[in-house]
Order: structure tokens, then C-alpha cells, then sequence
């Protein structure tokens, strides 16, 4: 199946991670682009992403390259993601750590800081990552950064820690000038 790149409206994801949720024993947490509108950011998304601990009876199009599948539910395209690499203790601590999610009984989703560090690993100059970066950095009273530069340096050394602090002072700088969803140039 070709990734669809129709946006859906929360109430589409919502009902897919109640779905999902349904289908998990322990519950999924999310992820990505739907946890980044729990936490205010005005992305939009074509897909579901949630860390899973087990397989789930879902029909499987297609194998994620760092871990886990593709599925299909109630027409969303929902990757369940079992990180198999060097990041598979950061996704086990960003489930251990998980929040509600509020309006999906049952749901959660990772913590602020620790989309933060899933992001950075992930790679903050890739599209979608590096403004996901700046929303969650230069937001007041989101997130706890000292939390989450020892997350980043925990599981990323103290070079991904350092990358971080530059990060957040872009996004801090891009916020006080009034434009923290600018894209870098070229």
C-alpha cells in the first residue's frame, strides 16, 4: 500500500488509537504528529505512530526499517513501532514514562520531554522533526527542559545533549522573533 497523504482530523486518530487500544495488551503510547497536537503544535498528520510491546492482529503492509509495521485501521494507516536498534531503551523509557492522552480511555502518549529526545533521535534537520523541535523547545511551561536534556544525554551522550542546547536556543531565538515555524535556508 502507498502511504495516503490525506491529513486527518483528530477525531479520525482518535478513533484508530481507540481501536488500537482496544487491540493491546499493555496499552500502545503515541506518538509523532497526533501526541504533537495534544501538545499544542498546528501540524497536521497522515498517520498514526504508537510504540507497541507486542504484535498486534492488524494486517501488515508494510515493515518500518528501525523496528515495527505498518497497519491499516478504520482506514488510517497506523505504524506500530517495536524499535529494534540502538534507541529501543529510549522508546522503553518514553513508554514507561507515558501521560494519558485525554478523551481516549486507555490511550498514552509520550511525555513532552520525551518527544523531545524521540524527536532529536529521529534527526532534527529532517522536515517534520526540526519545527516539531522548535514547538516543543520554545513553548512556555511545556516542557521541562533540564528533564529532557538528561534524557537526550542518557541515551545520546553528551554530544546529542550539546546539539540540544543549540536547538533549543534557535527555537528560543526564532519564538522572540516572532517566527518559530520558519524553516532553515538553504
Amino acid at each position: 500500500m502507498a502511504r495516503r497523504s490525506r491529513l486527518l482530523s483528530p477525531q479520525v486518530l482518535d478513533e484508530a488509537l481507540r481501536q488500537v487500544v482496544e487491540a493491546s495488551s499493555p496499552p500502545p503510547v503515541a506518538v509523532g504528529g497526533y501526541a504533537m497536537q495534544h501538545y499544542g503544535s498546528d501540524r497536521l498528520t497522515s498517520d498514526l505512530d504508537v510504540i507497541v510491546q507486542e504484535d498486534l492482529p492488524f494486517p501488515v503492509l508494510l515493515s518500518l526499517t528501525f523496528g515495527g509495521v505498518t497497519v491499516e485501521v478504520g482506514g488510517v494507516p497506523v505504524d506500530l513501532i517495536r524499535r529494534s536498534d540502538h534507541y529501543e531503551d529510549l522508546y522503553d523509557a518514553a513508554v514507561a514514562a507515558a501521560v494519558p492522552v485525554p478523551g481516549v480511555d486507555g490511550a498514552a502518549m509520550a511525555s513532552p520531554e520525551h518527544m523531545v529526545a524521540l524527536k532529536l533521535a529521529a534527526g532534527p534537520r529532517e522536515a517534520k522533526v526540526l519545527p516539531d523541535l522548535w514547538h516543543l523547545l520554545s513553548t512556555p511551561g511545556l516542557v521541562d527542559y533540564d528533564a529532557a536534556r538528561e534524557l537526550v544525554r542518557t541515551f545520546m551522550g553528551e554530544y546529542g545533549a550539546d546539539v540540544l542546547d543549540g536547538l533549543r536556543e534557535e527555537a528560543l531565538w526564532r519564538r522572540d522573533r516572532g517566527d518559530p515555524k520558519r524553516r532553515p535556508r538553504k
